[in-house]
């Protein structure tokens, strides 16, 4: 290097900044920042396997917590966004405890597991719902109550009040996004919703047998953020109330359907329609529901016997519905094979339509024998197998594309 060189690099060299690497601390004061801590949880978290790995997360996570107090916050973060809490037993009691002492913020999800028999009655008792710390839930988003009893107990054991009477009372205002319960519930067990217009989906029976079950127990509030409903009966006025003062677009009525009062109020609204869980409906009633329904992607229909008696074709009808995606019918089963024969030459008749599945069932709940179809531009209607056919699963994955479908379009509008 020259002279002349030297001294140009030495002058750049004089005019740099001067850093100062600022001495190591001590290792009891080093601290990562919590965006760290929960990027290399969540990383362990999806080594694991995810859900699939649930029980062995929670252990992981519980370990963490205990030998850290660096990690500590976040590892409770994710160990308690999910609780799933069976009265009556031990493990409860200590869930109820960690979660009053300062784990109850981070709860998002929230299980109830055997409610309703005689360990439910133990007042004062940790391990009942009276040991849950409700009013410091202020993130409880989901919440689902399973009973100790299946339905055919329903009408033989009395409903144990004291959980919505403390939901009533504890329960932070407008929290809650999602709950489901399928035990007939009386009209004063869901007052505690009326405080809940975050609700964005809902799965509820009420009690028809109830004495003066035609009196409304409904605070006058709107639920603007309700879109999915499954509930039953659908003529209940509490429910019936419900249904007027939502953004319903996806409904699913069980055991009954009837075009209530107030359907023309929110049926041009729905997206999508579940009635196979009701009686077979005749050609009437389905004709009802396609003149009042222009925007349905997704219909699932039970067939009664008129359908072929009267030589109806259900195409004829559903070819109103320019939407229409996603098609589910449950025909009379003693005619499965020759109604399936003499309408699926039209199926074309609904432009829209890219799904149908044409089933019956078979032994056991939720298990039905039927047909699949689906269409492609380039191929047509092809045709799975006849078998066994997962309907449930069946219409899960379809609402859950056609929910993906609207959210992207909203997004780019």
């Amino acid at each position: 290097m020259n002279q002349e060189s030297a001294t140009a690099t030495q002058s750049v060299a004089d005019d740099a900044p001067h850093f100062s690497i600022p001495p190591l601390l001590p290792v009891t004061q080093r601290i990562l920042v919590p965006e760290i801590i929960g990027a290399i949880l969540d990383a362990l978290i999806n080594i694991m396997g995810s859900n699939k790995n649930a029980a062995m997360i929670d252990r992981q996570l519980l370990k963490v917590a205990q030998c850290s107090r660096l990690f500590q916050e976040e590892a409770e973060r994710r160990l308690y966004a999910y609780v799933k809490f069976t009265v009556g037993t031990s493990r409860a009691a200590k869930i109820a405890a960690v979660l009053r002492s300062r784990t109850a913020r981070y709860l998002r999800v929230l299980h109830v597991m055997e409610y309703g028999d005689e360990r439910s009655f133990r007042d004062n008792n940790m391990s009942t719902v009276a040991g849950l710390p409700f009013e410091l839930m202020t993130g409880l988003k989901e919440m689902e109550i399973h009973f100790a009893y299946g339905p055919s107990a329903y009408i033989k054991k009395p409903l144990d009040e004291r959980l919505f009477q403390i939901l009533r009372r504890d329960l932070p205002e407008n929290t809650l996004q999602v709950f489901r319960c399928a035990r007939p519930l009386n009209r004063s067990s869901i007052r505690f919703l009326y405080r809940q217009r975050t609700l964005e989906e809902l799965l509820i029976k009420l009690n028809a047998f109830e004495p003066n079950a035609t009196e409304v127990l409904v605070d006058r509030m709107d639920f603007p953020n309700l879109s999915m409903i499954v509930a039953s009966p659908i003529e209940h006025p509490s429910l019936c109330w419900i249904l007027q003062r939502s953004d319903i677009q996806y409904l699913t009525p069980l055991e009954t359907f009837s075009i209530i009062p107030p359907w023309s109020s929110f049926s041009q609204q729905l997206i999508t329609l579940d009635v196979a869980h009701c009686q077979a409906l005749d050609p009437k009633i389905v004709k009802e529901i396609v003149n009042s329904s222009p925007r349905l992607r997704l219909l699932m229909l039970k067939l009664n016997h008129l359908w072929e008696e009267k030589n109806i074709n259900v195409f004829d009808t559903l070819r109103r519905l320019a939407n229409l995606e996603v098609l589910g019918l449950l025909p009379d089963p003693t005619t499965f094979n020759s109604y399936f024969n003499s309408i699926v030459g039209q199926v074309n008749d609904c432009e829209a339509l890219q799904n149908l599945a044409i089933v019956v069932p078979i032994d056991g709940p939720n298990e039905y024998f039927g047909v699949e179809m689906t269409k492609s531009k380039r191929r047509g209607w092809t045709q799975k197998p006849t078998g066994a056919v997962d309907i449930i699963s069946w219409k899960a994955e379809h609402v859950g594309r056609i929910e993906m479908s609207r959210k992207k379009a909203s997004a780019s509008a």
